[in-house]
């Protein structure tokens, strides 16, 4: 292979990796295009049956067996209610507070990820670089709790808030048990099975709370539940687990600073969500203790479920 194919080959999976990272942060953007037409829990579920179906038919084209065992359905079934759980904070927060707010605070699971495995993950211990990549995180969400963009189209909440930072630990919690499940199962496999057991839950969550279901299907919501369900759900999760398998964890994870910020900058963009004082010092501390947490890690990244 000559140094032009080299740098082509090398320089591959970094396209894919920043294009994947923008379709990230565009996913709490359709969340909140399609608020106006569907419930919080009504839109999680639709959205996740989207993407289940499509990670069942790239399993079937893949030829990737999805039958399991009578000893693997309780691990799955715990699992799945981790998912539902998650995913249902993750709406309720995001329909209460801004889509910028909810793409930062939500990537504060890489943190929660670090420090749950320095007590569930041998080897993987607490060091000098990710204690001061938490600093700055932490630093970050205070100064976002202090923002409140009155005069954006989207107004922020401190329950909208918290509930986002409920659902990021929930995540953390979910990605540590994920790690030693892929260890012995596919990931897609995983993944499938935890939208197979969780969705119904957030079904029923939304019945039981009363959602209204629309009855006429504006065509912003049908753009949104595609967006989040073919583009967030299928393709970005089935390419980065391509690449995960292809390419270290550690050069995957320091794309992550990326997703917050595209976050915020479609925010703006689209949504015309106002880039407060607050705002752009907190994403920037956010997005530094990202880097710093993970840059040099082997910490994997599961982005499936948000």
């Amino acid at each position: 292979m000559n140094i032009e194919s080299k740098r082509a080959s090398a320089g591959y999976p970094i396209s894919y990796l920043i294009f994947i990272s923008l379709l990230w942060g565009g996913n709490v953007i359709s969340i909140k295009i399609g608020a106006d037409a569907l419930s919080p829990l009504a839109m999680a579920t639709f959205r996740f049956i989207i993407s289940g179906a499509a990670i069942f038919l790239y399993a079937f084209a893949r030829g990737i067996p999805l039958k399991i065992t009578q000893a693997e359905t309780h691990i799955h079934l715990i699992n799945g209610i981790l998912f539902a759980i998650q995913i249902a904070f993750f709406y309720l927060g995001t329909f209460q507070t801004s889509a910028s707010h909810a793409a930062l605070l939500i990537n504060t699971h890489l943190f929660f990820v670090a420090l749950l495995a320095h007590f569930f993950i041998k080897h993987d211990r607490l060091t000098v670089q990710k204690i001061i990549g938490f600093i700055l995180a932490l630093s970050g969400v205070w100064a976002i709790f202090y923002d409140r963009p009155q005069t954006s189209a989207q107004i922020a909440t401190l329950k909208g808030n918290i509930l986002i930072l409920m659902s990021a630990f929930i995540l953390a919690a979910k990605t540590i048990y994920i790690k030693r499940l892929i260890e012995t199962l596919n990931p897609i496999k995983v993944v499938f099975w935890e939208m197979a057991f969780g969705v119904p839950l957030l079904g029923l969550c939304s019945r039981f709370f009363g959602e209204p279901l629309p009855i006429v299907i504006p065509p912003d919501l049908i753009a949104a539940l595609l967006y989040q369900g073919v583009v967030v759900g299928g393709f970005c999760f089935t390419v980065s687990t391509i690449l995960l398998k292809r390419y270290p964890a550690s050069n995957m994870a320091s794309f992550s600073v990326l997703v917050p910020l595209f976050g915020v900058l479609l925010s703006h963009l689209v949504l015309a969500e106002a880039m407060t004082v607050h705002l752009l010092s907190g994403a920037g501390l956010i997005v530094v203790g990202i880097a710093v947490v993970n840059i040099g890690t082997l910490v994997p990244i599961e982005r499936g479920s948000s």
